[in-house]
């Protein structure tokens, strides 16, 4: 070869050693100071589509309309779809992010989250987008926002207090209360579907456990006490049964327990992650997001008994929630580089595209989907979907807020063969050239 193929090929050979040896890049993700992610979870239970943002679509009571969140303008906005597809429209318009909403039980009345005003605060407006209204007012961030049965107030998490705090309110803002009031990180709540009870993550006593409290703060119990992490209690319809995920067996697992903490059971049963969970209307069900086929799947299972994989398919899918009647299920699905919200039959049958890029957004562009949620250990996990692959990086401990994650372009694994075709092609194409070149 002629001297500067040397060159050439020994550029090359550093470039391909510098590929194999990628080292992991950072994730961009933000912390606040209770040491949870500061950045938009899409529920409490704390799974986050990171590109492409969005909520998990919720029902309106009637079940005739979904509201989700989108970024089609560059910001996180609140839009709103009629449940067979049509009359998409825009429910928020700013150029801040606006987040979780959720509606009222009589369907009148959305509230949400923004930052519009430099801080995350509490806002409500009417089902159509209109007399949006700040009822929160602070320089902490105000977030989470959940109606009580009845519509008469408002809970939601708030670290004015210099951390994570339950507080309920008003459903016009007023009377502001602190329910909680620890020192610890308290979080993930839910309330009875009486309106008279809480039920709550917390780590006052050194990891994440499943807390139970009267809705005005007495009589705060612990129900679940190991030393794994236990969490994002949500209770049954009949407020007989509180299901939450748990790290007790190495990975998370959807447990179900009495509304008292007694007869706690891993109801999945699987060594792959089970979690992003939700009862049917009736709780004879519960669905839920698993990768033990390698993706992200949604499954429904009757307690433990039977397992079902009703979405089936090579996209992602996750973030299931029941229509009002039980009878269907919407759910988010990307697939390469574009997310939408989907609706199908509470079997798995009849699935639909509800959104298009066109119409709402949900398209994530050039951009990867990423995946990432609270997992066991203290730690974080993240999964990116790109149009060649699907690959998992493990991000640190969320204590030293400094965090990494591994998303090579080509799997680890693969890398070693991929770097060998490339080379082999390189090296024949040269070889090829100097003999063209090369004078008789």
């Amino acid at each position: 070869m002629t001297q500067n193929m040397h060159i050439i090929l020994a550029a090359l050979l550093f470039s391909l050693s510098l590929f194999l040896s990628i080292e992991p890049t950072a994730c961009g993700i933000s912390w606040s100071e209770d040491n949870t992610i500061s950045s938009y979870w899409s529920t409490q239970e704390g799974i986050s589509l990171s590109s492409g943002g969005y909520s998990s679509p919720v029902w309106a009571p009637d079940g005739k309309k979904i509201v989700f969140v989108s970024f089609k303008d560059g910001d996180q906005e609140i839009y709103m779809v009629d449940v067979d597809g049509e009359n998409h429209r825009k429910l928020t318009d700013n150029r801040a992010s606006d987040r979780t909403p959720v509606w009222s039980p009589d369907g009148e009345k959305i509230a949400f989250e923004s930052d519009r005003d430099g801080n995350s605060e509490i806002y409500i407006m009417d089902a159509d987008g209109s007399n949006q209204e700040r009822l929160t007012d602070n320089s902490a961030s105000d977030r989470t926002p959940v109606w009580s049965p009845d519509g008469e107030k408002i809970a939601f998490t708030s670290d004015r207090d210099g951390n994570s705090e339950i507080y309920i309110m008003n459903a016009d803002g007023s009377n502001q209360i602190n329910v909680t009031r620890n020192a610890a990180a308290d979080l993930n709540f839910t309330w009875s579907s009486d309106g008279e009870k809480i039920a709550f993550t917390s780590d006052r006593d050194g990891n994440s456990e499943i807390y139970i409290m009267n809705a005005d703060g007495s009589n705060q119990e612990r129900l679940t006490g190991n030393s794994a992490s236990d969490r994002t209690p949500v209770w049954s319809s009949d407020g007989e049964k509180i299901a939450f995920t748990s790290c007790r067996d190495g990975n998370l697992e959807i447990y179900v327990m009495d509304s008292d903490g007694g007869d706690q059971k891993n109801v999945t049963r699987n060594d792959a992650h089970d979690l992003n969970f939700t009862w049917s209307p009736d709780g004879a069900k519960i669905a839920f997001v698993s990768l033990r086929n390698g993706a992200f799947e949604i499954y429904i299972t009757d307690g433990g008994r039977t397992f079902e994989n009703i979405t089936k398919n090579s996209a992602w899918d996750w973030s299931p929630v029941w229509s009002p009647d039980g009878e269907k299920i919407t759910y988010i699905s990307s697939e390469y580089w574009s997310s939408g919200i989907y609706i199908m039959n509470s079997d798995g049958g009849n699935q639909k595209r509800l959104t298009t890029t066109e119409n709402s957004g949900l398209s994530t562009g050039s951009t990867d989907v990423v995946i990432t949620f609270y997992s066991c250990n203290n730690s974080i996990e993240s999964f990116q979907l790109d149009a060649f692959q699907t690959t998992e990086g493990r991000i640190c401990d969320p204590s030293e807020k400094s965090c990494s994650c591994v998303f090579p372009f080509i799997p680890q694994e693969y890398r070693v063969s991929v770097a060998a075709i490339v080379l082999m092609v390189i090296v024949l194409a040269l070889i090829g050239y100097d003999i063209a070149i090369k004078p008789d």
